[in-house]
């Protein structure tokens, strides 16, 4: 919409079971997002699986996950939970979210956008306002822990009635720096990770203790809120959709994304824990294979757009 707008990057952090998601995502992101480099942050021994893919001239670099925040990474996060008489499986969601953090060491764009591997982008989506503002997705969402680890690891209050949870968020790498020293300013006898795992209440620690997003979105708006904007305009709301497992399996076909693109949302993501309706995804992926079929006809595109509307509306949710 905007021409001229600043670079970004964009980072993904994957794990082992969105592996097989990530390699469709890879596609549309290249199509719908503009991100000058690709940083893949994940396990070493998942790279052979991003080194023959086209990216369509973007960069593409494969970070270690386990080397990119020097004095932590997953094993000592489980320490810290065992030590704590705490069962570890919330480990991996916690580091995943100081990867996402520390990712500002490693890009080369003033900006960068975090982006889950599991939400596949269906139409373009810029990510700066008219004055370069960086556009911020926002939620109804209002989880205390969040706010109360916050307020305890960076002395900064919930600034907003609304959240800045979402399935990505563009950062200031500068603005990101600078949340990190003062995490170590006010904590100054531990790594700034666990500075933050050492904030949150016990109750929550193997909960949802923790948001990168909320704590970001907050601390811009304490220090720097003219470098935000939420997106209310009509030419910059978003509207996703969580649940496409329900809709197409935790594998989705090109046929079926073709489908979703039809529809008016500008996202989809596959959540692999979703439980599905056999039945159902059997019936949606029928619907998109004869939609595909038929679009290869040639119709007049207000034909074609009429034909794809009954499609969509017989998508079963």
């Amino acid at each position: 919409m905007y021409k001229n707008k600043p670079n970004y990057d964009l980072v993904l952090c994957i794990g082992a079971q969105h592996i097989i998601i990530s390699l469709i995502n890879l596609k549309y992101i290249t199509c719908n997002l503009t991100p000058k480099n690709i940083f893949i942050i994940t396990n070493k021994k998942h790279f052979n699986q991003y080194k023959n893919i086209d990216l369509k001239g973007i960069n593409l670099f494969l970070i270690d996950e386990n080397t990119l925040l020097n004095n932590c990474n997953l094993p000592k996060i489980r320490d810290y939970f065992h030590q704590k008489n705490k069962p570890s499986d919330r480990a991996a969601w916690y580091f995943q979210q100081f990867l996402k953090m520390q990712a500002h060491s490693i890009v080369q764009e003033k900006y960068y956008l975090i982006w889950d591997a599991d939400t596949i982008p269906l139409k373009p989506i810029f990510f700066f306002d008219e004055v370069n503002r960086a556009l911020i997705h926002y939620t109804p969402e209002n989880h205390t822990p969040y706010f109360e680890t916050l307020k305890k690891v960076l002395n900064v209050k919930k600034q907003t009635q609304y959240s800045f949870i979402s399935e990505h968020m563009l950062i200031d790498k500068k603005i990101m720096q600078s949340l990190i020293s003062d995490i170590e300013k006010q904590n100054p006898n531990s790594f700034w990770p666990f500075s933050i795992l050492k904030s949150i209440d016990e109750k929550d620690l193997t909960k949802s203790g923790f948001s990168e997003y909320e704590t970001y979105g907050n601390y811009c708006l304490a220090k720097a809120p003219h470098l935000i904007n939420k997106r209310t305009q009509s030419d910059q709301t978003l509207k996703n959709y969580r649940h496409g497992t329900q809709l197409f399996g935790k594998k989705p076909s090109t046929k079926d994304l073709f489908l979703l693109t039809q529809t008016d949302f500008h996202y989809v993501t596959f959540e692999t824990w979703e439980t599905i309706s056999q039945q159902a995804v059997n019936k949606n992926k029928r619907l998109a294979q004869l939609h595909y079929l038929i679009s290869k006809l040639k119709f007049p595109k207000s034909i074609q757009s009429k034909i794809s509307q009954i499609f969509v509306s017989k998508i079963t949710y």
